[in-house]
């Protein structure tokens, strides 16, 4: 019951967290309301899922080893990539993890449809799902205590908040900036299943009406309670959005996670943080997986978003940009911005569009290219100082200005 009552209270303050304060409408969240996502709505729904994962975590504990949970977490990868192949048309092989083969979809009977067979696929993934989440955040609950991150004394030494998340579709992000400066001004979460039609008209609705740089773009996780973790084929990606979603969480019991939404400084200092712990700590737990793993589905995620070429063009696109838009000269530099997109489209970068929006949600991360910020080398300078990722974060905690950090770096 205490433990229940004190998830509850940790519910009650994420949910205003997330909500940045904000119990007014701004006009942006008014123009994009019919396709919002409703936040409170879902975490409320998904508090008797934490009780349900903590059934079939006790369940799994005492009735399975850990060969068989790899091979749970295996399975569920496994008819994932299988579920993307047969929706993209690439048919050729759909693996059955049940008894070991591999099938063409061209092999069953006529009368059955391709959406039963993804119908099928998905009904077989989901029963893995809960199994799935408990298998993993044990591992990071684990990686998580060996760093010294959890509290109290004794047998009342714990993890705070206890890791929890969900592997499902995440919300797309409305980002906002002013036309004249690359500033993330505004962000909204919109509804995961928004389509690609109506995120066009919602843009063009919100540039015309209010004469922004408008941006929707999808995100690989949300510090919900419990996390939102975007389902994907990649055990890595899973890992570290995972322990990135949680140290938000973590954070917001501190100083330093209080004061995310203080500054822009401080917004960029806490995801960056978070991406460089969040990829350490993932990357322990990953270790941890590797005695019964697969080569096949369980590939470290080593990649960035892009290539040195793309890094490189985009450092330069963003200085060129911000000079234009220092001088006034806001028509040319977002003509500029769409005749280099569709130089880096020829080359085979998919990017959707290139706005000052785009510049904005990307540069609170300090290590992308996109960033002007030098929160990153501060950070890694941080990190080179500190014994081990939890002396990393435990320090950051106490921060509550981006002028105190800085002050303590230099």
């Amino acid at each position: 019951m205490a433990r229940r009552l004190m998830q509850t209270i940790l519910i009650i303050c994420m949910i205003f967290y997330f909500r940045n304060d904000q119990l007014h409408v701004s006009p942006i969240e008014y123009g994009a309301s019919d396709h919002l996502f409703q936040i409170e709505t879902w975490v409320v729904h998904n508090v008797v899922g934490l009780g349900f994962s903590k059934v079939i975590e006790l369940v799994r504990n005492g009735s399975g080893s850990h060969g068989e949970a790899i091979e749970t977490v295996n399975e569920f990868l496994s008819l994932g990539q299988s579920i993307r192949e047969f929706q993209s048309g690439n048919r050729s092989h759909i693996i059955d993890r049940t008894s070991g083969a591999s099938f063409s979809p061209s092999g069953y009977p006529t009368t059955v449809s391709s959406e039963s067979v993804i119908f099928d696929l998905k009904t077989r993934r989901g029963k893995l799902r809960a199994s799935v989440e408990s298998i993993l955040a044990e591992e990071l609950t684990l990686v998580f205590k060996e760093q010294g991150l959890a509290r109290g004394v004794g047998p009342f030494n714990m993890l705070w908040p206890p890791v929890s998340f969900k592997i499902a579709p995440v919300p797309k992000l409305l980002v906002v900036s002013p036309r004249d400066r690359i500033h993330l001004q505004d962000t909204q979460l919109l509804d995961p299943n928004i389509s690609s039609s109506d995120i066009d008209l919602l843009e063009s609705k919100l540039f015309k009406d209010h004469g922004k740089s408008v941006l929707v773009l999808g995100i690989s996780g949300l510090a919900t309670y419990p996390s939102l973790i975007a389902d994907n084929n990649s055990l890595g990606s899973l890992l570290r959005t995972a322990a990135h979603e949680w140290l938000h969480q973590y954070w917001y019991f501190y100083p330093f996670g209080r004061s995310y939404f203080d500054s822009t400084e401080m917004t960029t200092l806490n995801e960056t943080a978070a991406e460089i712990a969040g990829r350490e700590l993932g990357d322990l737990a990953y270790d941890r997986l590797q005695d019964a793993r697969s080569e096949e589905f369980f590939e470290a995620n080593t990649s960035n978003r892009g290539t040195k070429d793309l890094e490189s063009a985009m450092k330069e696109i963003r200085f060129i940009t911000d000079s234009l838009l220092a001088q006034e000269r806001i028509d040319e530099a977002e003509s500029f911005m769409e005749e280099q997109r569709l130089i880096l489209v020829d080359q085979g970068y998919h990017i959707r569009k290139l706005n000052q929006a785009y510049f904005a949600f990307h540069g609170t991360y300090a290590e992308s290219p996109e960033s002007v910020s030098p929160i990153a080398d501060q950070l890694h300078r941080l990190r080179s100082q500190s014994s081990n990722i939890g002396e990393f974060i435990g320090t950051l905690s106490q921060f509550d200005t981006y002028e105190q950090f800085s002050e303590f770096i230099d």
